[in-house]
């Protein structure tokens, strides 16, 4: 996945902190929709400075599609399939609903913070790795 950023400091010879404008799940069609996509939301990013890029390049960051649709995929879907696991596993015991409802909520919400937690281990052994690839002139 290639996108366009902005070098804001040099961290060592070989990293670059750069900020992107996140892009919108419409594809930027906000005159399409109306769900508030249009305002630019940015973010920090440490980058593998492959281009030499210096504070204030602009320059284009490329990042593996493949990890990034498998990463997105599982950030959305796993707590959604935590969710109904937990509920189909509770109404098998025979529980009330309400507790079943309970119960299943509450998963939900650990399978949000295991997916919290993994975001940070990735981030931290920048097991998603960003480059530089090029500068823009």
């Amino acid at each position: 996945m290639k996108q366009n950023a902005i070098v804001k400091k040099i961290i060592r010879d070989t990293l670059a902190e750069v900020e992107v404008q996140r892009s919108s799940a419409c594809g930027e069609q906000c005159a399409s929709c109306s769900s508030g996509c249009g305002i630019k939301k940015t973010l920090t990013v440490t980058a593998i400075n492959t281009a030499g890029a210096k504070p204030g390049d602009k320059v284009i960051i490329e990042s593996g599609t493949a990890k990034v649709v498998l990463l997105a995929l599982f950030v959305y879907i796993l707590p959604l399939v935590i969710f109904l696991m937990a509920y189909f596993l509770a109404s098998s015991f025979k529980l009330s609903e309400g507790a079943c409802t309970i119960i299943s909520v509450g998963m939900f919400l650990l399978g949000c913070g295991c997916v919290v937690l993994i975001n940070k281990k990735l981030r931290r052994d920048r097991k998603l790795q960003v480059e530089i690839t090029s500068v823009i002139t």
